[in-house]
C-alpha cells in the first residue's frame, strides 16, 4: 500500500478540512457549515461539539441536537 506524499498532508484548505470534519465526526454537511465557535466545548473533561439549533437554521430532527466527541 502506497503512502500519501507529504505534500498531500500539508494542504489544508476549507474543502479538505470540511471533508475531514464530516468524515471524522459523522456530522451532516449542513451541520458542519452551520457550526459556530460557541458550539465547540473545550472546557469540558472531553472535547466535543454541541450541535444545537440556531435562529438562522433549525434542527432537522430531534436527534440532530447532540454532542459529538472530538477524538
Amino acid at each position: 500500500m502506497k503512502r500519501a506524499p507529504k505534500v498531500c498532508l500539508d494542504l489544508t484548505d476549507g474543502r479538505r478540512l470540511t471533508i475531514a470534519l464530516i468524515s471524522d465526526t459523522g456530522m451532516r454537511l449542513s451541520e458542519a457549515f452551520g457550526l459556530v465557535w460557541d458550539g465547540i466545548n473545550i472546557q469540558h473533561h472531553y472535547l466535543h461539539i454541541n450541535l444545537t439549533p440556531h435562529p438562522w437554521k433549525s434542527s432537522k430532527t430531534a436527534s440532530s441536537e447532540r454532542p459529538i466527541p472530538i477524538v
